[in-house]
C-alpha cells in the first residue's frame, strides 16, 4: 500500500524515540500501522539497540526500514476491530518499546 492509502489516527513525540504515529488503512479498516519515525541523531543514538533488537519483545513483529537514508522507520502491524481498540494496542506497544529501549540502555552501564 502507497502512503496515501493511510489514514493518521494519532501521533505524539517520544523523548528519545523520535515521532510515533499511528494509521488506520483506507482500504481495509480493522488494518493499522504503529510506527516509530526516527531522525539521524535518535538512529545513530539508537543503534546499539537496534542492532540487538531480537532482544527486544516489543520489536519482534516489527519491520525496520531506512525509506530516505536520514532516519529509520519501525512499523508494526495492529489488527483491531475498532479505533478504540487499536490505540489500545498501539499504547501497549510504545510503552512496551520504551521499555525495552531502558532495559537494554540500563544493562549496557
Amino acid at each position: 500500500m502507497s502512503p496515501h492509502d493511510w489514514l493518521m489516527i494519532d501521533t505524539r513525540s517520544l523523548d528519545g524515540l523520535g515521532c510515533a504515529e499511528l494509521r488506520q488503512s483506507g482500504l481495509n479498516p480493522s488494518e493499522y500501522q504503529g510506527r516509530i519515525a526516527l531522525n539521524s541523531y535518535e538512529s545513530n543514538c539508537l543503534r546499539d539497540w537496534l542492532a540487538h533488537r531480537w532482544n527486544s519483545s516489543s520489536l519482534e513483529q516489527t519491520r525496520i526500514s531506512l525509506p530516505d537514508g536520514v532516519g529509520l522507520i519501525i512499523e508494526l502491524p495492529i489488527v483491531a476491530n475498532n479505533i478504540l481498540d487499536a490505540r489500545i494496542q498501539f499504547d501497549e506497544w510504545l510503552l512496551s518499546v520504551q521499555h525495552d529501549r531502558d532495559e537494554f540502555h540500563h544493562s549496557r552501564k
